[in-house]
């Protein structure tokens, strides 16, 4: 694929920086701090559907393919759980290509989730239900076991974690530790639909034979949508596709000893709040906007392009 190198205005940030900002989307990620990438990044939102018409402020971009830049471009970029969504082959080509773009010195941070804190959390529940096997701790065992397994695995859209929302078989406290505001979202977005189900159970209907017609057309159109999205490996690899699924799980020595093969130096460990990205405190793009917590609970992690040769 050819590198498109024709983008003609690069935003800026106040303090003159030119940033790239790199995600997958988020409904309380946008919601957050939208306002704020938006205005001062440049913007890639990973995504293989087309351009929207009248979005200017992002573009739709699947990362896979080279980065459509021209060679030392920005000072910094943040990539917003992005690694994870890819194979280790496509993070390698990802991680070359950031090399590529970002300036002499410039500044790549990752956030990831964590699998080394994915894994403690599993073996602590496992602990928790054997000292104490009652029906919170197997939940949260439960849950854990969700945390580890169900994005890598799932074969439609929210997989078995949908499903365990849906029937409230979940500890609300306990996945929002884990899962930050990104679980409000989730589990707002089930509870509408369920709300809508219950209403529309208890609503009269006249029951007549153009509603039972109605009705079983309905039926017969949803088994046809589930069999087609379950069973056709087509449906299934469009949607391991989009982006959704995660390939690949870091913790901090294998992500540390990715960026170095690429050429990386000076790779640290951050949290929500810390960065060595200039104006970061007032960006603050991790933190929620509801508390001192991250918005998603990640692994951060940044390193530096090396300084030319002077």
């Amino acid at each position: 694929m050819m590198r498109d190198n024709t983008v003609t205005r690069l935003i800026q940030t106040r303090s003159g920086q030119t940033n790239l900002h790199v995600w997958r989307g988020g409904h309380s990620y946008e919601r957050q701090k939208g306002h704020i990438y938006r205005s001062e990044w440049n913007n890639l939102l990973f995504s293989t559907r087309p351009q929207p018409q009248g979005e200017s402020q992002l573009r739709y971009f699947d990362v896979r393919s080279p980065l459509p830049y021209a060679s030392a471009t920005f000072d910094a970029i943040d990539a917003f759980h992005i690694i994870e969504h890819l194979t280790p082959e496509e993070a390698d080509l990802f991680l070359r290509e950031a090399f590529r773009v970002l300036r002499s010195a410039g500044i790549l941070r990752l956030s990831t989730p964590d699998l080394e804190s994915v894994c403690r959390a599993y073996l602590d529940r496992v602990a928790d239900y054997d000292r104490s096997p009652s029906a919170t701790n197997r939940v949260r065992y439960e849950w854990s076991v969700l945390e580890l397994l169900d994005q890598i695995a799932r074969e439609h859209s929210g997989g078995l974690m949908r499903r365990y929302v849906a029937e409230e078989r979940f500890d609300p406290g306990y996945a929002k530790k884990r899962y930050g505001d990104v679980f409000e979202d989730f589990r707002g977005q089930d509870r509408s639909d369920a709300t809508n189900r219950r209403s529309a159970a208890r609503s009269p209907a006249r029951v007549t034979p153009r509603a039972i017609f109605r009705a079983v057309r309905r039926r017969l159109r949803r088994a046809a949508l589930s069999s087609r999205r379950y069973r056709d490996p087509d449906s299934v690899c469009d949607f391991r596709n989009t982006g959704e699924t995660n390939k690949w799980l870091y913790d901090h020595l294998s992500l540390t000893a990715l960026l170095a093969k690429t050429g990386f130096e000076n790779i640290v460990r951050m949290t929500y709040a810390t960065s060595d990205i200039p104006d970061w405190e007032r960006f603050d793009l991790d933190r929620s906007t509801h508390g001192d917590y991250p918005i998603e609970p990640s692994l951060y992690v940044e390193a530096r392009k090396p300084p030319s040769p002077s």
